[in-house]
This record gives C-alpha cells, sequence and structure tokens, in this order.
C-alpha cells in the first residue's frame, strides 16, 4: 500500500509536468516554473480540503478557486 507522501509526491510531479506541456505548448507564461506552480496547486488543495473538513461550503470555497485560476 502507498503512503499518503508517495501519493502527494506522484500528485505533484504529475501537475508539474503537465504545467511544463501547457508551458512548452505557449499556453502558460515562460517566467512560471512548473514545480513552484504545483506545489502552488496542492497547497491550495489540501488547504481547501482543510476548509471544507471545518464546515465551509462551495460558495464559501468559490471565490478562492476564481483567485487561484486568476493566478495563472
Amino acid at each position: 500500500m502507498r503512503s499518503l507522501a508517495d501519493i502527494r509526491g506522484e500528485t505533484r510531479r504529475v501537475l508539474a509536468e503537465v504545467f511544463a506541456r501547457e508551458q512548452a505548448a505557449g499556453r502558460l507564461a515562460a517566467g512560471r516554473e512548473p514545480e513552484a506552480l504545483a506545489d502552488y496547486l496542492m497547497t491550495l488543495m489540501m488547504g481547501m480540503a482543510a476548509m471544507a473538513r471545518g464546515g465551509a461550503d462551495l460558495p464559501a470555497l468559490a471565490p478562492v478557486i476564481d483567485l487561484a485560476v486568476d493566478g495563472f
């Protein structure tokens, strides 16, 4: 059975690969680091999961999602 750390590491790696491909295709700014973007997205997802566990619903989380998407 894979550990949570292994799963998170694999998710980060896949996200970084996706960001690198998008950057190479010209759909993501050249000055962005794919690994940093992957870390940012992982941090955002974990933070939003914690907020949801604490009772935040989609209407409360939607503005956070909008800010994150605007950041790309």
